[in-house]
């Protein structure tokens, strides 16, 4: 985001599209949640105390929150602008590291709680396995949309 965030006007190509079409910048959010889904499936596949499991979910969730309300959230004014504390009218509650923080809460609560692990014989029992997630799914798309 970096990259497309100070270049976007050198290289048009990798600017947000102002109202259609789809360029590198449309791809990034949605990478970002697709590793951190990868990585939530792989972690949480067998986990022995769901209690725990469940205290670090909410810690990682609360300190990517906070660090992206910190990052995003009107600290930093820019160079032009020495001022400094608080700027009220510039934090960004739902910024991308909030949102991708919000995922990995929704995602992690869901493989760890709702997912019964025992052996998959089939695809429909591997689809009953997981069908739960997929209501969940759908439910924070909506809502982080």
């Amino acid at each position: 985001m970096i990259l497309v965030d100070d270049v976007g006007g050198v290289f048009p190509s990798i600017n947000h599209s102002p109202w259609f079409g789809v360029t590198l910048a449309d791809f990034v959010m949605p990478y970002f949640l697709f590793g951190v889904g990868v990585s939530v499936g792989l972690v949480f596949k067998k986990v022995p105390n769901r209690v725990d499991a469940t205290k670090k979910v909410l810690l990682r969730t609360i300190k990517l929150f906070v660090l992206g309300v910190l990052l995003q959230g009107g600290y930093f004014h820019g160079s032009h602008d020495l001022t400094y504390g608080v700027n009220v009218r510039k934090i960004r509650w739902l910024g991308m590291l909030q949102r991708i923080s919000l995922g990995y809460l929704f995602a992690s609560m869901s493989e760890i709680w709702l997912v019964d692990n025992s052996a998959v014989e089939s695809i429909m029992a591997f689809v009953k396995k997981y069908h739960f997630q997929w209501l969940v799914l759908y439910f924070s798309g909506l809502i982080l949309s």
